[in-house]
């Protein structure tokens, strides 16, 4: 029967572990490399295979209706083997203080020492991050090219005060153009107040009453552009005394 080929690691499929064939496919040389750098050691046979202990669960499809445990496409071996130890229990009669210095000290460095598997994972996930970041850079470009199209559509309807108050939901910081005080004005004479105010409820980008009333104070008696409201402040519907 088929054993695992990564140093170290007695695993069989008889014993009932898994094993994968490292996979040899041309078109994916770069997969078939990370496995091979992976077992680390010299020229490998064309059978030869790794067992599913050196790989992550996240690299197992999940949830399947056969219960099988298949690897993922982009699956790359990154747990390392122990060597298997003997069941016999072996005492240790002397111990030295330099005995244990060293063997702090190897412990050390091979914590520090970065290992080739890792600089495999992480240019794995490298390419996974740079393959997110694209289709955000995608989303959010489309996202850009739907708000410019209502921005065109809604031109025609709004002023452009209007549409960053639409956009942004407030208009905190920006002053009301003179177009759209001339808009607010005529809804206002049209309207009433009352009719005025539910408008604005409903959502539509118009300024308040009490800002249409400093506006008008600051205009005077001051002629709207529009000849079917040519009326003064005075004529408008709105007491002096209200503004």
């Amino acid at each position: 029967m088929t054993g695992c080929c990564v140093p170290n690691c007695k695993n069989r499929s008889e014993q009932g572990f898994r094993l994968f064939r490292i996979p040899r496919n041309k078109s994916n040389d770069e997969k078939t490399n990370l496995w091979i750098k992976f077992v680390n050691r010299g020229e490998l046979s064309l059978s030869a295979c790794i067992c599913e202990v050196h790989f992550e669960e996240h690299h197992f499809e999940s949830a399947r209706a056969d219960n099988r445990k298949l690897l993922r496409w982009n699956a790359v071996p990154t747990i390392g083997a122990c060597e298997n130890l003997s069941p016999k229990i072996e005492i240790i009669d002397h111990c030295t203080t330099n005995d244990v210095d060293s063997f702090v000290k190897l412990e050390d460095d091979v914590g520090e020492a970065p290992t080739e598997t890792e600089d495999s994972v992480n240019n794995v996930q490298l390419g996974q991050l740079k393959t997110k970041l694209k289709n955000a850079h995608h989303k959010i470009s489309r996202l850009e090219n739907k708000i410019k199209e209502m921005e065109e559509r809604y031109s025609c309807i709004f002023s452009e005060d209007q549409l960053k108050f639409v956009k942004y939901g407030n208009h905190r910081g920006e002053e009301w153009s003179d177009r759209t005080i001339n808009k607010g004005l005529k809804l206002y004479m049209t309207c009433g107040a009352k009719g005025y105010e539910e408008i604005r409820r409903q959502g539509l980008p118009y300024p308040s009453i009490r800002t249409l009333q400093h506006r008008m104070h600051a205009m005077k008696y001051e002629i709207l552009e529009d000849d079917e409201y040519k009326v003064t402040l005075k004529a408008d519907g709105i007491p002096d005394n209200d503004i």
